[in-house]
């Protein structure tokens, strides 16, 4: 294997005391060790700064900037990132010790492949495993179809992938900083029109899962950023196949009625049941 294929791992942080020390120390245990971790300090107000300087760890660096979100920290990272290859590490997500080794052998196997993705597993706050009657995984295959479908077993988080950097800058694919929450999702469209994937069947992520987690506060906020996810898509052309066009608005449009239903507004609410039924309609005749 060649020693000098840096890794690049970009940790976007928030108020993040609570977990990014033991997701550091996942990178610092990894067997591979030619990496760097950027951490980006989106503005935190808590001491997770001062827990990432006691690592006093030469392969580490901090980026402080105000807070803009985390696709801008995503962002800002990976342009001051010197590695072939990058993962973007939520931060408090855990990789599997021979994460970045399997991941190098992978790539060096199969040329081909700009990105690889794995097996999932949830964990609480305590590092304990939360059962599941579901496998979880990334996307590889049929990506934008897995993506637009919400399949519950398939993760968009971005922990659970690792890419060639020059093929994510070639096509200049960046996390859209108009969004939040969808921007997961939208990133993986982007990769699904343009990249060849692959996965790793023997380095699975944990997935932390906990109250605070931005996916589980449903919000008026998050449901705007969901509008604004299918009007972006929409409008960029980003999906490849009529079919996968038809199953994003009905999915959309029927997750919109419900959500602006339970915020109580019926205008909106109506609109997208109207074009729910529209669709559902269209795509049965």
């Amino acid at each position: 294997m060649q020693i000098n294929r840096k890794i690049s791992v970009i940790i976007p942080c928030f108020n993040g005391k609570d977990f990014i020390k033991d997701t550091i120390h996942s990178v610092l245990n990894q067997t591979y060790t030619n990496f760097e971790v950027i951490v980006v300090n989106d503005g935190s107000t808590d001491n997770s700064v001062e827990i990432v300087q006691a690592f006093n760890e030469e392969r580490i660096s901090i980026i402080h900037k105000e807070n803009s979100g985390v696709s801008d920290s995503r962002n800002l990272g990976f342009k001051r990132a010197k590695g072939e290859f990058v993962i973007f590490l939520d931060a408090d997500d855990l990789l599997s010790e021979n994460f970045f080794e399997a991941a190098l052998k992978t790539f060096k196997e199969d040329t081909s492949i700009d990105f690889l993705t794995v097996d999932i597993s949830n964990i609480d706050e305590n590092n304990k495993p939360i059962a599941s009657e579901y496998n979880y995984r990334g996307t590889y295959k049929n990506v934008q179809n897995e993506v637009v479908s919400f399949k519950i077993n398939v993760s968009t988080c971005p922990s659970a992938y690792i890419y060639r950097k020059e093929q994510l800058q070639k096509h200049k694919i960046y996390f859209n900083k108009t969004l939040s929450s969808p921007a997961d999702r939208y990133f993986l469209l982007e990769i699904g029109a343009y990249l060849k994937g692959g996965f790793i069947s023997d380095a699975p992520l944990k997935y932390r899962v906990h109250p605070n987690s931005m996916s589980h506060l449903k919000s008026k906020k998050l449901v705007l950023d969901q509008e604004i996810f299918l009007n972006h898509t929409l409008q960029q052309n980003i999906l490849k196949r009529s079919e996968d066009v038809s199953i994003f608005k009905r999915k959309l449009y029927y997750q919109l009625f419900v959500d602006f239903l339970k915020l109580k507004q019926p205008l909106k609410a109506f609109k997208y049941g109207y074009h729910y039924l529209t669709t559902y309609i269209n795509s049965n005749n």
